[in-house]
């Protein structure tokens, strides 16, 4: 049996493969060294038949794992981990590991926790509402479960928002609070800004922080940041007031951090908004680029953004229709800004899709209807011309009425190497799930907002020795390169940057896919089997998850 490791700061993949059936095999035991301490991994589901209400584990040599990959998030930054997985043998009541097959150790690897260190560092939340994780954490109350999650997000020292807000919220925090100690300025481009901890965190910066502040979604000679505009500048902060008229949006979201002399030093960029939607309840990134000619592009245009004051002006169209471009240590870094003339962005962007090799994974927030020049159709067409491993979630409903894309590659059908999925939860409450917060919930009005999935992101052949990830603000479609204030940024040849983003992708990927599917109807699993039957899907799905497998 073979095991293979991958990792990004927030968790660990762990995958393992079989040549063939293992008779009377009921799952595994996985095995984890974390620090040099070894344990048994719990696992939250047991044998259909039984119930779980209360959501305890068991270890995984009693209720073992009928799959062959597993997220580990029962980790922290620093940790140094191992893993091997067990074959379980026999009945539900008396299983017994068969040590003779068991995978070898895994290299040791570690849980990043370099980002003081690293020139490019990538950071995810953990808004993942519609959880189990958050099903219990709110159940019990006689209040509505959003009106009861809300409550907790305002609650500055809330375990649920702290988790939630991840290590982005936690970095960004830092980040703030170091630069200001340090008498080091910020300048800062955003859409929404109504997190009342970041709200303070300028408001202490006083004239140090520049912050260039769009009107959010708002329409028209209304404001959405209303609130945080007068409360920054009660508090001296530079505000530079960016209010588009509908349909354009101000819809950066990028921090420069400079030094006390005002010298760029470092840029934070990606899809998270300065909101409390931003950081806690929708699936967001964010890019710490530690290079200062990189981050004096984006200072560049902060300028030319507090210039342009309320319009979209012709010298910004024209300075945004020329990539810049950076080598950070051996990494190629290409920025665009928009809007542009011509969808200059899109066009450099689509020509890195079309040379993919092997796979692309993506997070995506409303790009827009599919055929309408949308980086997903060059996913889509790349796709119908060679077989790759594409996996993505994608926040608005596309037209496909099934939500599940196939592609005909030769003439041959190829039905699940290309899979898209709409987020949403537990539907009905089962022998070890709990009831979940549904989409339709979350978006309703007075609920927690229309972006469940926020990220935007695109990962082309993270495993092979010419990576892309393409990030940053932009929804990556026609409507925000004509119409926003947006960033694109594209990193070639960071394999640990790629890989980081690819895991992210796919845990984001497993957990919605479940829920989906079952949402369609398609399943409505409750328990592990107590036959050797469960391996039969997973190794007809083989050949497909190679992809992740090839270090093997």
């Amino acid at each position: 049996m073979k095991l293979v490791v991958y990792a990004n700061g927030d968790c660990s993949y762990v995958l393992w493969s079989i040549e063939d059936k293992l008779a009377d095999c009921l799952g595994f035991a996985l095995h984890r060294k974390i620090n040099g301490y070894e344990e048994i991994v719990a696992n939250h589901v047991g044998f259909s038949g039984e119930s779980n209400p209360s959501g305890i584990k068991k270890p995984s040599d009693v209720w073992p794992i009928q799959e062959f990959s597993w997220f580990d998030y029962d980790v922290n930054p620093g940790d140094s981990l191992q893993y091997q997985v067990v074959p379980m043998y026999g009945t539900k009541d008396d299983l017994e590991p068969q040590n003779h097959l068991a995978s070898n150790w895994s290299d040791i690897i570690t849980i990043s926790n370099d980002q003081q260190k690293a020139v490019l560092s990538v950071f995810f939340n953990r808004g993942i509402v519609m959880s189990q994780w958050i099903a219990r954490q709110i159940d019990g109350s006689s209040e509505p479960p959003v009106k009861v999650l809300k409550e907790k997000l305002q609650n500055l020292d809330s375990a649920v928002r702290k988790f939630l807000s991840g290590r982005l919220g936690q970095e960004l925090i830092q980040l703030l609070n170091t630069t200001r100690i340090n008498g080091g300025h910020v300048y800062i481009a955003v859409f929404e800004l109504n997190d009342p901890q970041l709200i303070e965190a300028l408001c202490e910066f006083g004239n140090r922080a520049h912050v260039v502040l769009a009107n959010g979604s708002a329409s028209s000679g209304s404001d959405e940041n209303a609130a945080a505009r007068v409360r920054l500048k009660q508090n001296n902060v530079d505000v530079r007031d960016r209010m588009l008229r509908a349909p354009h949006l101000g819809h950066n979201k990028f921090m420069v951090i400079c030094d006390i002399q005002q010298n760029p030093v470092s840029v934070w960029t990606g899809s998270t908004n300065w909101s409390t939607t931003g950081l806690c309840t929708q699936a967001n990134n964010a890019i710490l680029i530690k290079d200062s000619e990189t981050a004096q592009i984006f200072r560049d245009q902060w300028d030319r953004l507090a210039q342009a004051g309320n319009e979209e002006t012709t010298d910004l169209k024209n300075a945004n229709a020329e990539v810049k471009t950076e080598m950070v240590g051996k990494n190629k870094v290409s920025i665009y800004f928009t809007p542009t003339p011509h969808q200059e962005e899109m066009t450099y962007a689509s020509r890195f899709i079309q040379n993919a090799k092997e796979g692309i994974l993506f997070l995506q927030f409303n790009p827009g209807s599919l055929q309408k020049g949308t980086l997903l159709d060059d996913v889509i067409e790349r796709a119908r011309l060679i077989p790759l491993y594409i996996r993505g979630v994608v926040n608005q409903d596309l037209e496909n009425s099934d939500k599940t894309i196939s592609l005909t590659h030769g003439g041959n059908y190829i039905p699940s190497n290309f899979q898209v999925i709409l987020p949403n939860g537990v539907s009905e409450a089962g022998a070890y799930f709990a009831n979940e917060i549904k989409a339709n919930q979350f978006k309703a009005p007075g609920g927690i907002g229309h972006a469940i999935i926020h990220s935007k992101v695109i990962v082309i052949d993270p495993l092979s020795s010419h990576p892309v990830v393409i990030t940053g603000s932009h929804n990556m479609g026609s409507k925000a390169s004509a119409q926003n204030d947006e960033n694109l940024v594209i990193i070639e040849n960071d394999r640990d940057l790629a890989i980081s983003y690819a895991v992210n992708i796919k845990s984001l990927y497993d957990h919605y896919r479940w829920r989906f599917r079952r949402g369609m109807g398609d399943t409505h699993w409750d328990g592990l089997s107590v036959t050797d039957i469960w391996q039969d899907g997973f190794l007809q799905q083989k050949a497909k998850d190679n992809f992740w497998l090839k270090k093997l």
